[in-house]
């Protein structure tokens, strides 16, 4: 990315506080509440340790965890926070206002654009994220369509509130309600390319069959890391449910 194309951005990962029986709960019965929660904990791992690749001064990165403050930084210990990423909480009861709290809590910082993202699709590229950091330049927002009916990343260039309001969050109609929305308001934005999110087993199943079938995709250490705990639930857990 030309550092140019840049403003000043805040890079928020939102997710739950890893707790056991509040995580991945769509994963049972097929995983325990335990396997959940070290699933869980992987995937946020694994996004943090992906979004250290963006190493440019005009990108501030932050998680945003469930709970209070102290309980936070509690639980960032194991998920392989660093300096450069920092601990805050959400504030809302539900994701829209969460969401909203966050993004004018980011604008009035002095922040140019601000985009989110989640953990549920650890396949998500650091050149899809840097996309959509330079979509926002001709955008007002930028949208990345999850297979589910939801999104895997939501960027703005201005303080829209209005448009995360309203949602039913949680069900297949969060991207097309955010659509009308937006054509309401007259937002000017871009969508980006679908992906899956992994919320059931169904869905890991299919991760892990993506990831051992298809050259290059666990090259890394990141991705080997991922495609190990992955691949040990999927066939364990499918060896069980074949022995019963």
């Amino acid at each position: 990315m030309v550092r140019s194309q840049c403003p000043k951005t805040a890079l928020l990962v939102f997710a739950k506080s890893p707790i056991v029986g509040t995580v991945k709960t769509r994963m049972q019965p097929c995983l325990s509440k335990i396997d959940c929660l070290n699933l869980h904990k992987t995937f946020v791992r694994h996004t943090l340790s992906k979004i250290k690749r963006l190493n440019y001064p005009e990108i501030e990165k932050s998680l945003f965890l469930t709970g209070s403050l102290v309980e936070a930084h509690r639980h960032a210990v194991g998920l392989g926070t660093t300096r450069d990423i920092l601990i805050e909480v959400q504030v809302g009861k539900q994701l829209g206002e969460r969401l909203i709290n966050a993004l004018q809590r980011k604008f009035s910082a002095g922040f140019d654009r601000v985009i989110f993202i989640g953990t549920d699709s650890p396949l998500l590229g650091i050149g899809e994220i840097e996309s959509a950091i330079e979509a926002l330049s001709g955008n007002e927002v930028v949208i990345g369509p999850a297979t589910d009916g939801g999104y895997y990343l939501i960027g703005f260039s201005a303080n829209i509130p209005s448009i995360l309001r309203g949602i039913a969050w949680g069900t297949p109609l969060v991207y097309q309600q955010t659509v009308k929305l937006m054509e309401r308001h007259g937002v000017h934005w871009k969508r980006l390319e679908n992906r899956s999110d992994v919320d059931t087993f169904e869905d890991l199943k299919n991760l892990y069959f993506l990831m051992q079938r298809t050259s290059g995709m666990v090259d890394g250490e990141l991705e080997q890391e991922l495609f190990e705990v992955v691949s040990q639930l999927v066939t364990e857990r499918t060896r069980e449910a074949d022995e019963k």
